[in-house]
């Protein structure tokens, strides 16, 4: 058995890149299923909704079940749970089929990523926020990865659906090396169903995180509604999935660089003052794709607010866990529940609105989050001036 956190760390890399895979791959994909499932974009966009849902509930119970099961049982359990149903989306021969294999593969997929959230804070919590950010490029290099596979399958004409017969390929492999580490098992903080209710219950009234949770519902959804709808924005001035889907995976390139970036400018930046100006930053660049007329001049704002927007959630949750050390698991789960649930919601007000009204209906809505996560960092900041003077 191998226990070291040098190779934990790069373990949950890969899996977290596999994983958020999972996530983003349907995006770019999503005027091709519409199609040939025979459904509206609308109805795609409550299946995506209906998937974050499940990603929300895992989320939520993820801190507890990783202190009643350890962290090794539950990866087990969820990377099998997820290799069966890409293979079941692979074999789905319908519209009802494939809504049940996605969402119980969004279900474990939700259990997986708060799982390892929760190990790379338990095993550094000396350099959590350096930590959350490193293994968090392995997911967003999945925003990079997933546009090319899509780009490289349509020009090869395999078809959406072997894409998930591919995942499935990797899911199975990471089981197998899974059991060949040592994953270490947390103390139990909790020791009954009555004092984890009461350890819930004061976590989740606690002002700072229900003020991390606000925060973290608007700002993970700006990635997730981005990523998701992109193609079918650039679709409104003639561009082709396979085109816009390279135009895509730039974007995703931006997430990876943003965060190596900002692993850098830590160390001599507070978080709090590196979430603000990333704010403005992308306020600035997406309200700039809004009155861009020229294609070349949108992917390079697309670009620039990919580095701006990128590992800001893995800021707020190094933030809110400092709020609870001793229930870390938990807190970091529920933040991570209170992002998808921002997502589930702005999902299907963008689908909706796209299939109704505009296609750049991502774009209006995207500068409504920023503009609500930046007023809200603005008060976090106020609170921690306020604080170092008393």
């Amino acid at each position: 058995m191998l226990n070291n956190n040098k190779i934990i760390l790069p373990y949950i890399f890969f899996q977290l890149l596999i994983l958020h895979i999972v996530q983003f791959v349907i995006g770019p994909l999503i005027p091709l299923i519409s199609e040939d499932l025979g459904v509206g974009l609308d109805i795609i966009g409550i299946v995506v909704s209906m998937g974050v849902l499940g990603l929300f509930v895992s989320a939520f119970l993820s801190g507890n079940i990783i202190e009643i099961y350890g962290f090794k049982n539950i990866l087990y359990i969820s990377l099998v749970f997820s290799f069966a149903c890409s293979l079941g989306i692979y074999f789905s021969a319908g519209y009802i089929s494939f809504i049940i294999f996605y969402l119980i593969l969004q279900f474990a997929s939700g259990i997986i990523i708060g799982c390892t959230i929760s190990l790379t804070g338990y095993i550094s919590p000396d350099n959590r926020s350096r930590n959350f950010i490193i293994v968090m490029i392995g997911g967003a290099s999945a925003n990079l990865v997933s546009p090319l596979i899509v780009t490289f399958s349509l020009l090869r004409n395999t078809g959406w659906r072997v894409i998930f017969l591919f995942i499935a390929v990797f899911l199975l492999i990471l089981s197998i090396i899974l059991f060949f580490i040592k994953i270490p098992r947390p103390p139990r903080q909790q020791r009954g169903i009555w004092q984890i209710i009461r350890s819930d219950k004061k976590i989740l009234l606690n002002g700072l995180i229900i003020t991390y949770s606000i925060l973290m519902f608007f700002n993970i959804a700006v990635i997730f509604t981005f990523y998701t709808w992109f193609t079918l924005y650039f679709s409104s001035f003639g561009i082709s999935i396979a085109r816009s889907s390279l135009y895509l995976s730039l974007f995703g390139l931006a997430l990876v660089l943003g965060s190596v970036i900002k692993i850098q400018i830590l160390k001599i930046k507070a978080e709090a003052d590196l979430l603000f100006y990333s704010l403005i930053i992308s306020l600035a660049s997406i309200l700039a794709i809004n009155f861009s007329k020229a294609l070349v001049m949108s992917v390079i704002l697309v670009f620039l607010f990919g580095l701006s927007i990128s590992s800001n959630g893995m800021i707020i949750i190094s933030m809110g866990v400092k709020v609870f050390k001793k229930y870390n698991n938990n807190v970091a789960g529920f933040l991570m529940a209170a992002s998808y649930l921002g997502v589930m919601f702005f999902q299907y007000l963008t689908g909706y609105l796209s299939e109704n009204y505009t296609s750049g209906s991502v774009i209006y809505i995207n500068v409504c989050l920023v503009l609500l996560s930046l007023i809200i960092v603005i008060f976090i900041k106020t609170l921690i001036k306020r604080s170092r003077r008393s």
